[in-house]
């Protein structure tokens, strides 16, 4: 084999990688919105239960209580939207990277003349 042939097939393997590791980076996420979500319900249910009150100090502290969960829950939904672009891009990276390794492996070298 020659180093043209060689350096196709790595090139469509490292695109394979990529994309390999954009799904299992989708998993990872699907896996974290799950949780979010199931979190976002829990302080939803929270703040249910405490705006139903007329006494303002008692919405207060629910909102004190349901504050910060509710920061991390956005914060958790900033990053997941970070990292579904970032495993969109890996996966088109991937699928270019394999498209030009089999223009690399496929297309024959030009002969020169002597």
């Amino acid at each position: 084999m020659n180093f043209r042939r060689i350096l196709g097939i790595l090139i469509v393997l490292l695109g394979a990688i990529s994309i390999g590791v954009s799904y299992y980076i989708k998993e990872q996420v699907g896996e974290g919105e799950t949780k979010i979500k199931s979190a976002q319900e829990s302080v939803d249910k929270g703040n249910q239960l405490f705006s139903g009150s007329s006494n303002p100090i008692v919405k207060g502290f629910g909102q004190s209580m349901t504050g910060s969960a509710q920061k991390k829950i956005n914060k958790g939904k900033e990053e997941v939207a970070q990292y579904t672009t970032f495993a969109n891009q890996l996966q088109w990276a991937g699928i270019a990277l394999i498209v030009l390794g089999a223009i690399v492996i496929v297309i024959p070298r030009r002969k020169r003349k002597r």
